[in-house]
């Protein structure tokens, strides 16, 4: 679709898609409704999660890469921060409203239920199977209600236990309601400020004062996450004509998407990404932002925009979802970090995909004809 804004710019827009730079105009940008290549960016981004979880390699530099390939939770923000606020953009230049209420709905048709299920998988192993140690069904236990409420992340022993994945989901989804927030109440613009404000607040709380992350009222308050920040801030700027072009000129190397995975993957390899929020994890959610970025200006790419790891990115959610459970039951089996990769994704592969077409996909079909029909109730943003 081209929007208002660019109908005047199309005669001197020629699209720049070449076989040196497979890019693409300001206008073809505007009017993309799906880019195969930020699914290969989750296909490995979720990969890189499921590496983190297998045991740990002998080899001590596989071992390292290992430790710190748990920020492909990373590279998940920042997609999951430029794909909203992309989508709040366009709805805001078509139609001069945002409906948060549709939107919060919509987020909630796609999250929830599976995460709902799988919640209620893992009780099952909890308390009828009874398949893990009593200390983690006492942890279990204790984080039932943060789980069910999308507050984990708030917890010292977030990343503990059964389930304890779900603590990335409850930061996007903290994340999507105060986003919602300042849009009833700022246009777009003013977004940019507010969280360059929010990313210089964390950055220097966290680096410069002794404060105790682990107390609850600190971990609250800077719960939210820069590499999401990062990314709607990305979608924000290149909203804008002159950014964009800038941007896509300055990006113009052929090669740069498969340059900036090297240097992401150097990151892991080589870096010390211990802590979320110290300058080591800064530059690495802006290489992931970079990376984003510089895929999103692009047509199609030969092996991230490919079938492959395109198709496991569109299955990303159910994968990490899915596979803590199932890795940890390949693991009863074998410790070999390489033999409990393949397995896992052996099985996890087919299972993420049907319930993706027969669970996810039915219920977001569902509820869009439920919000066309106008049963939702619509709360706008205006202009």
């Amino acid at each position: 679709m081209i929007t208002t804004d660019s109908r005047s710019h199309i005669a001197n827009d020629t699209d720049q898609s070449t076989e040196s730079t497979k890019r693409m105009s300001f206008v073809s940008y505007l009017g993309r409704k799906r880019i195969p290549n930020l699914d290969g960016l989750r296909g490995i981004a979720v990969l890189l999660v499921l590496i983190h979880h297998v045991p740990m390699s002998s080899i001590s530099w596989i071992a390292h890469f290992q430790q710190y390939s748990k920020h492909g939770v990373s590279l998940f923000f920042v997609i999951s921060g430029y794909i909203v606020m992309t989508l709040m953009l366009r709805e805001f230049r078509n139609s001069g409203t945002i409906d948060t209420g549709g939107f919060l709905v919509r987020r909630c048709l796609r999250l929830w239920p599976l995460y709902y299920a799988i919640l209620l998988l893992e009780a099952g192993l909890v308390y009828v199977a009874q398949v893990y140690s009593p200390e983690n069904q006492a942890l279990f236990t204790d984080k039932l209600a943060c789980y069910a409420l999308y507050c984990s992340n708030w917890l010292e022993t977030s990343g503990q236990g059964p389930f304890f994945v779900s603590w990335s989901l409850a930061v996007e989804e903290q994340f999507y309601i105060l986003l919602s927030l300042l849009l009833l109440m700022f246009r777009p613009g003013w977004i940019v400020l507010i969280f360059s404000i929010l990313l210089l607040v964390k950055f220097t709380t966290v680096n410069f004062f002794n404060v105790d992350l682990s107390l609850l009222p600190w971990s609250i308050i800077l719960s939210y996450s820069e590499a999401i920040i990062l990314g709607v801030g990305l979608a924000l700027l290149l909203n804008h004509r002159w950014f964009y072009d800038m941007f896509n000129r300055a990006f113009a190397f052929r090669f740069l998407p498969a340059f900036l995975l090297i240097i992401l993957s150097a990151f892991i390899l080589f870096g010390n990404l211990a802590y979320k929020s110290d300058l080591a994890a800064i530059a690495f959610y802006i290489v992931c932002a970079l990376l984003v970025g510089a895929c999103v200006i692009r047509n199609e790419l030969p092996v991230l925009g490919g079938r492959v790891l395109s198709s496991i990115g569109l299955l990303s959610y159910g994968i990490y979802l899915m596979h803590m459970p199932i890795l940890s039951a390949v693991k009863k089996l074998t410790m070999d970090p390489v033999l409990v990769f393949l397995c896992t994704l052996i099985i996890i592969l087919p299972l993420a995909w049907l319930s993706f077409r027969f669970f996810e996909e039915p219920i977001r079909h569902w509820g869009r004809k439920r919000m066309h029909g106008g049963r939702f109730t619509r709360l706008h943003f205006s202009s």
